[in-house]
């Protein structure tokens, strides 16, 4: 693949280095990951309440010690970042002691269908009800001592947006652009925005069963696959062949923690649990962004250059940093995933679009209202609800699951709206010097940096395409 790197773009790969270098090397890195995997014992989407020892392949009673580990990992990393006066937000430790003592009012005969013993039932219940009794004192902890993210806020901030900027900036920003968006729909349509949210709110025909689900979505894979392929029509960019692509069910996330879907290598993960939370109009968008054009072919195209050019970089840029450009920062995958889903759809209603556009504006707002004391609005969680109420076609459940993302993630879902206005940003600048859309997505997969530094080599440094 032609990865476009010239002696001029190679100092933006080492400042790129240098800027994940230091984020690892920041002391909030690990307090980060101790306080916020604490939450999620079987990694950041995947709910580990229900039925936790069947997710591996090991016996049961492998599963089960396991499982045991992660509690006493869980409890040492609050323990740690508790010294550091850094708590879990009250909220989140009341959804998981809900999710706790929902598991121990479950009817023993659950739990034996398959296969656990009456002595196994004891040991599961007693591991459930230690760390039960510990989160409930650490509770009380919370609400004694207070608790502040503000540091721990920005450090997020700047891992997931890849440059520094304040709360208050992005609230603001949020704000306006929410502003503007509402108007102009207001003006193209002549319609007022409320009466466009009824509209919308229910349209989509829902599906009646997982096997529907997941052939729908499997259709859905391949017909990207073949839009994408014509789209492009460049053998040096990989496209995911679709019948590598695994698609597993997640049927027990009974609290709706994750999204609707989570990807890991070739497979999508889709949240089974409550089919409402899908429609069959708006799953080509879902399958886009997580599939082929979106996140799929993202990792594997990066990963592909990272891994044949390591040896032409410079001998002082070492092996062992490849990998944390492979996928860039979270607003440079979210923001290249948006656009990849109008460069295949391009036919989109635009009025769907303004309303993503709106979901994503919103986001911004209650994720720096809801984590930080340094905004103009700060919010709580009702000001929260009510915000995505009004502006938003949620329902009541997908409203919790992303105030609790917000909560359990901080910054991930502000990431949404950076992304998408600086890929917007770069992609003009890029179309500007005269290259094609193709040649854009290979500048993208060359150059997986956060926006700052890749906007500075897009307008000073990378050339006229002649």
């Amino acid at each position: 693949m032609n990865t476009m790197y010239s002696d001029e773009s190679i100092k933006y790969l080492e400042i790129a280095i240098r800027h994940y270098k230091n984020i690892l090397k920041n002391p909030m890195h690990t307090l980060n990951k101790k306080l916020y995997y604490s939450t999620h014992l079987s990694g950041p989407h995947i709910d580990f309440y229900e039925l936790p020892y069947i997710l591996g392949k090991d016996s049961l009673i492998e599963n089960f010690m396991k499982f045991q580990r992660k509690i006493n990992r869980s409890i040492s990393n609050l323990l740690l970042c508790e010294r550091r006066k850094l708590f879990l937000p009250q909220y989140v430790v009341s959804i998981i002691l809900k999710q706790i003592k929902m598991i121990l009012e479950t009817p023993d005969q659950y739990w034996m269908n398959y296969g656990f013993s009456e002595s196994q039932l004891i040991d599961i219940k007693k591991t459930y009800q230690a760390y039960q009794l510990f989160l409930e004192t650490y509770s009380n902890k919370i609400q004694k001592n207070g608790a502040t993210y503000e540091k721990l806020y920005h450090f997020r901030l700047l891992q997931h947006i890849g440059t520094k900027i304040s709360p208050k900036r992005l609230q603001y920003f949020g704000i306006y652009k929410l502003k503007d968006l509402i108007s102009h729909i207001q003006d193209t349509t002549q319609i007022s925005f409320s009466d466009i949210k009824l509209k919308y709110a229910n349209i989509g025909t829902k599906y009646t069963s997982e096997t529907e689900l997941i052939s729908h979505t499997m259709n859905n894979i391949l017909e990207l696959y073949e839009k994408t392929k014509n789209k492009i029509n460049d053998s040096t960019i990989i496209i995911p062949e679709p019948h590598k692509i695994k698609i597993k069910q997640m049927p027990y996330v009974k609290q709706k923690w994750s999204s609707k879907s989570n990807i890991s290598g070739r497979y999508l993960f889709l949240n089974t649990s409550d089919l409402n939370l899908y429609r069959k109009e708006s799953m080509m968008q879902l399958c886009a962004r997580k599939t082929i054009p979106g996140h799929m072919m993202l990792k594997e195209n990066v990963k592909s250059i990272m891994t044949s050019h390591v040896t032409s970089y410079p001998s002082r840029i070492s092996d062992n940093v490849m990998h944390l450009l492979k996928m860039g920062t979270k607003s440079f995958n979210v923001g290249y995933s948006i656009f990849m889903e109008t460069f295949v759809s391009q036919e989109n209603d635009k009025i769907v679009t303004f309303l993503d556009q709106i979901l994503d504006c919103v986001r911004l707002i209650i994720d720096t209202g809801i984590n930080s004391s340094n905004v103009d609005y700060p919010l709580t969680i009702e000001n929260a609800k009510t915000l995505y109420t009004k502006y938003t076609l949620l329902s009541p459940t997908e409203i919790d699951g992303e105030i609790l993302r917000c909560l359990a993630e901080p910054a991930s879902l502000a990431s949404h709206c950076v992304g998408r206005e600086m890929m917007e940003m770069i992609h003009k600048k890029i179309l500007e010097k005269q290259y094609s859309d193709v040649e854009f997505l290979k500048i993208l997969y060359s150059h997986p940096y956060p926006f700052n530094i890749l906007l500075e080599y897009v307008v000073n440094d990378l050339p006229i395409n002649k």
